[in-house]
């Protein structure tokens, strides 16, 4: 999301070496003097392209399609992959009041975020998918054309502002509310999230991701 790195990145470009053991060690945090920017296709097609490590062997995440957690899985369920979870969570779903990383107990809070997104309506859920995928396929077309992916953000159909308009109006105001307090996503606040999701998987909770092999168990 481009407004949340300018608000939280402050001008640096975040990468980090994340141990597998995130409780053991403390991440390696190199800054960079350029802004990153990430949206939502992109996420998408990151997302896409790692390797899920299931219990019947490993498969393309984006090959992969994905289940959520009752109370969706009682009805028709909607086409969703890793990535469109990767987009969907923390820039479009969460709670901005409280973030994960700050939270006195971050695995209940991490719960609490999913579940804003797991008892979202459908209809909205649907829109944003079909924004994402409609981004994602314009990112593909100017791969294909040879052209820089952010090409497609420099005005036209992509335009950030444009697009930030639109995102608003679906999300109903909670777009740029989570921007605003997007703490869950960069540096050490992001390796604390993550480390209270990824204890949430490996105990089991209930309302995580589902996939017809079970819950993820690891990303590569």
């Amino acid at each position: 999301m481009l407004l949340s790195r300018r608000l939280e990145c402050r001008g640096r470009d975040i990468s980090m070496t994340v141990s597998p053991d995130v409780q053991a060690e403390t991440p390696q945090i190199r800054y960079h003097s350029r802004v990153a920017i990430f949206e939502s296709g992109e996420h998408t097609l990151l997302g896409d392209s790692i390797k899920l490590q299931l219990p019947s062997g490993t498969v393309l995440a984006g090959k992969h399609p994905m289940m959520m957690a009752p109370p969706w899985e009682t009805v028709d369920q909607l086409p969703m992959t890793f990535g469109h979870i990767v987009a969907l969570a923390g820039d479009f779903y969460g709670t901005p009041d409280q973030p994960i990383c700050t939270a006195a107990d971050p695995k209940v809070q991490f719960i609490k975020c999913y579940d804003t997104l797991r008892n979202s309506p459908k209809v909205e859920v649907s829109e944003l998918l079909k924004f994402i995928n409609d981004e994602v396929a314009a990112l593909n077309k100017a791969l294909k054309e040879g052209k820089q992916p952010s090409s497609i953000y420099d005005g036209g159909v992509w335009d950030t502002f444009k697009t930030t308009k639109e995102l608003e109006r679906i999300t109903k105001g909670r777009y740029l509310k989570l921007a605003l307090h997007n703490l869950d996503h960069f540096g050490h606040e992001a390796v604390k999230a993550y480390a209270a999701g990824r204890l949430c998987t490996n105990a089991g909770l209930n309302g995580l991701p589902l996939s017809p092999d079970g819950l993820i168990l690891r990303a590569q």
